[in-house]
């Protein structure tokens, strides 16, 4: 009997204390769960058409990332170019000699005819390469936004008007700009190399032509970003 309050007893079996929660509770309502801070990068989304548009600015790529990106993509595609050249060398071979092909010169041909077909076989396969270079890099951008050396290098292709996903059509002209350019030696120079001085979203000519530009997607908050002018 409790001699403060006699007419109160103690229950058989109190009840146990609910265990704290971890969650924010309202004092009117039942626990809630606050929800995670939206992604600031792009990169960071479940898939690569799936981000929004994107104001402020990200971190833009540099010169030497987009350079190391190209290396490994040539790498990558080197294994195809061997196996098209083994074909196409074994045909020059057996047609007009190995004369005609020492060193890949086909001028050392002494026979005119000769010389232009072995020309022209060389020619066609450049331009299957650079086909087949085009086909890499639409692929890659549109379904991934970055080729294999920029995935590597933690470079993203996005639209320069609101940093959205590169759809196929953008990513399409954007390889088809790279591949006409690279038809003139010094043009295709001039294409890659204007991302050193192009200011502000360091855009190489086939970046300008498609309405792209390249940015960082590994948290690295210094330097240019890009500027959106959706």
């Amino acid at each position: 009997m409790n001699t403060v309050n006699p007419g109160w007893t103690p229950p058989d079996h109190p009840r146990p204390s609910p265990a704290p929660s971890h969650h924010a509770t309202a004092p009117w309502g039942p626990a809630v769960k606050t929800p995670p801070a939206a992604p600031y990068y792009l990169a960071h989304l479940p898939h690569p058409n799936a981000f929004p548009p994107v104001r402020g600015g990200v971190p833009l790529a540099d010169v030497g990332q987009r350079i190391a990106a190209f290396i490994i993509d040539q790498l990558v595609l080197g294994p195809v170019f061997f196996v098209l050249w083994l074909p196409v060398q074994g045909i020059i071979g057996a047609r007009f000699g190995m004369e005609y092909t020492q060193a890949g010169d086909p001028v050392r041909a002494t026979d005119p005819q000769a010389q232009a077909a072995v020309l022209g076989i060389y020619t066609v396969m450049l331009l299957t390469l650079m086909i087949l270079t085009a086909v890499y890099q639409t692929v890659c951008v549109a379904q991934w936004g970055a080729t294999v050396g920029k995935k590597a290098m933690k470079l993203r292709v996005i639209r320069a008007a609101d940093g959205g996903a590169v759809g196929w059509s953008q990513a399409t002209g954007r390889a088809s700009m790279a591949f006409a350019f690279g038809m003139f030696p010094c043009l295709g120079y001039l294409d890659g190399g204007w991302a050193m001085w192009d200011r502000p979203n360091r855009q190489a000519l086939h970046d300008k032509a498609a309405g792209t530009i390249v940015v960082r997607t590994d948290h690295v908050y210094y330097g240019a970003r890009a500027v959106f002018r959706g």
